[in-house]
């Protein structure tokens, strides 16, 4: 393993080095279990105690922007993320964890994920090295469940990456203009962008663990983020014009009550469904703040 955490390294100087200076050529590749492009990806090899490890990088000058098996989608690139390298382990020819490199603003992780039998899931570092362990040893327990438990930074961009595996969210309807995105368990997202607007940005470590859009006319017209810190959770509220601005409670609770009031209409069924969304409405606020 000390070869390969060498390499690693090496290969990130690199990929810092192309990636960073923005140069056209490090174009983005996709890596599939079910179909590996061998013309943009090459791999190295490596086996102990029955485990078979393979990992996987870009040619030339490029890097990973996506993960997938087949039509399962595993991981995908932020706007400021980028994988130099995959690396996947396997035993009795059947993938079973992988790991992916990440860098993001100057920094380098790594997330671990599981095969299960309806797809691969995010783990924690100590659930990996459980079940590779458990694999050299042939112990059956690789096999079985693993806690979803994971720790990491997420960057929120509702324009680009809300498909990915490390982020859940709850989209708008016609009777509920709110759109929900909270990073997957064990994350916490440093910042929150629109494209290449931030709307959010940490600054002493804390993280944002839950973003209420508000749409309108299909846009995001508001946000209420859910922070947490060290000493303890709170609210920041943000609003839409040419660029994101923070706003007071006040602020934010008003303009929501001129959007409902919007939408509101005469008929009874329509009334009857204003007011439960006045009541979930509530309760969000509620949620939010507690």
């Amino acid at each position: 393993m000390t070869a390969l955490y060498t390499f690693v390294f090496a290969c990130l100087l690199g990929f810092s080095a192309c990636h960073e200076a923005g140069d056209v050529s490090c174009s983005p590749v996709t890596f599939d279990f079910a179909h590996v492009d061998t013309s943009k990806l090459f791999s190295t090899y490596n086996s102990y105690y029955g485990v078979h490890e393979k990992s996987f990088f870009t040619k030339e000058r490029g890097f990973i922007g996506k993960v997938v098996d087949g039509e399962e989608g595993i991981w995908e690139a932020a706007l400021d993320e980028a994988s130099p390298l995959v690396s996947v382990f396997y035993k009795h020819g059947f993938s079973v964890l992988l790991v992916v490199y990440v860098k993001s603003e100057g920094e380098v992780y790594v997330i671990y994920y599981k095969k299960k039998a309806n797809g691969w899931i995010l783990i924690c570092k100590e659930a990996f090295e459980a079940a590779l362990d458990a694999m050299k040893h042939d112990d059956a327990s690789f096999e079985d469940e693993v806690p979803v438990q994971v720790a990491g930074k997420y960057i929120i961009n509702i324009m680009t990456n809300l498909s990915d595996s490390r982020v859940n969210v709850t989209r708008p309807t016609e009777d509920n203009p709110f759109m929900v995105v909270r990073p997957a368990s064990g994350f916490l997202a440093p910042k929150v962008m629109e494209g290449t607007s931030t709307i959010w940005e940490s600054k002493d470590g804390e993280g944002c663990e839950a973003v209420y859009f508000l749409t309108k006319d299909k846009k995001v017209v508001l946000a209420q983020l859910s922070i947490k810190a060290e000493d303890g959770s709170s609210t920041l509220c943000f609003e839409k014009t040419d660029d994101w601005a923070e706003i007071s409670h006040e602020e934010y609770e008003a303009k929501v009550d001129e959007i409902v009031e919007v939408m509101k209409v005469p008929s009874d069924e329509d009334s009857f469904l204003t007011n439960s969304f006045s009541l979930l409405l509530a309760a969000i606020f509620t949620v939010a703040l507690f």
